[in-house]
């Protein structure tokens, strides 16, 4: 069963999947903070009346999530964060059900933060030491991915560029900003693209921009670009996808999102990686200090793409290098935890499994 928030328009993904059996929608609420802006932001107006709404939005989510738990008979429960997380764990923790959180970021997030007082396991994305738990009650399983996410061999990448329609020679650059996109990414992509397109004449761009960015960032890539060099690009709002598309890239620009950076461990990609500074807690920031120790990253500080070539210079200097390109992408790889699903599966059925005894089941 899959308890989504209200409002949320990738609940649709899990309720398509033939793994989940129903999908339930409760009220959840967000509470904004922002990475560097200490008491700033709690004095900004707008910030702070957005924060007390949605304190009643956790309040009658987790009435919901009560109501909801009993009626499914619910025996244990798997959160991986998120903003419905919260009233889920409140309402299982008064009904006295084990909770599970699962940190896929170097730093707990909020949510996960909140339900750490009653959680039963902390499955967590990186080494146990990082994390501030109980060393017993930690679980270091990596993070789930699709199983369409595996290491790409040359002829795997040839066969995605086949169902592509790619050139089999092509140079290929994919950029993804996690789900919805990121302008500042869009902004120096959109900025240096024909620069590069230029310099690397086999070059093709295809660009996830967010689904809500999708028509301008194709729109100004139709003003700046010439016809022949427009040809080369492929602006996406949203793809179910990635991993073909990854999959058949050579390099890959991308925040430092737990989950699309697990996706390209498994493949082994190289990829160019721009953390989010401003986003909660600094954690994407965070994630990325283990791979840059290792070499396995190029990594490019958000606050460099405002400077001028600095996109352009990192990405030719790459896409020139097919042996630094292998190598990171083989770095990279040495991260991957392709278990991680299993491990999870296995510690949720453990937890159930001591409940059942408990209960003289």
């Amino acid at each position: 069963m899959f308890v989504g928030q209200k409002g949320d328009s990738l609940t649709r993904l899990p309720a398509a999947h033939p793994s989940i059996d129903e999908v339930q929608l409760i009220s959840a609420g967000k509470f904004r903070r922002y990475h560097g802006e200490g008491l700033r932001q709690l004095l900004h107006a707008p910030t702070v009346a957005k924060n007390f709404r949605d304190f009643f939005k956790v309040a009658g989510g987790a009435g919901q999530a009560y109501r909801l738990l009993g009626k499914l008979h619910a025996k244990v429960i798997y959160t991986p964060g998120g903003y419905v997380g919260v009233p889920v764990g409140m309402a299982a923790a008064r009904r006295g059900i084990p909770v599970l959180t699962h940190d896929l970021d170097a730093l707990p997030g909020l949510a996960n933060r909140i339900n750490a007082r009653w959680a039963a396991r902390h499955i967590t994305a990186l080494p146990p030491e990082m994390y501030k738990y109980p060393v017993e009650q930690v679980v270091y399983a990596g993070v789930p991915v699709a199983k369409e996410f595996q290491r790409v061999t040359t002829k795997l990448q040839q066969e995605y560029r086949q169902q592509l329609g790619l050139p089999a020679d092509a140079q290929i650059l994919f950029i993804i900003g996690g789900g919805q996109g990121a302008q500042r990414i869009n902004d120096a992509v959109l900025t240096d693209a024909s620069s590069l397109l230029e310099q690397l004449p086999k070059l093709h761009i295809i660009h996830v921009a967010g689904t809500t960015n999708q028509q301008s960032v194709s729109d100004r890539y139709d003003t700046m670009l010439p016809e022949l060099q427009r040809r080369r690009v492929q602006v996406k709002g949203f793809t179910e996808e990635v991993y073909r598309f990854s999959g058949a890239a050579d390099l890959i620009i991308t925040r430092a999102g737990a989950t699309n950076m697990a996706e390209f461990e498994n493949q082994h990609k190289a990829c160019v990686v721009i953390p989010g500074a401003a986003l909660s807690g600094g954690h994407q920031v965070k994630n990325v200090q283990r791979w840059v120790d290792a070499r396995a990253i190029a990594l490019l500080p958000e606050d460099e793409l405002a400077k001028a070539g600095t996109l352009f210079e990192t990405v030719s200097e790459l896409l020139t290098s097919p042996e630094r390109l292998a190598e990171m992408g083989e770095r990279l790889g040495s991260f991957a935890k392709p278990e991680a699903a299993k491990t999870v599966a296995r510690t949720i059925l453990e937890v159930l499994y001591q409940k059942n005894h408990k209960d003289g089941k």
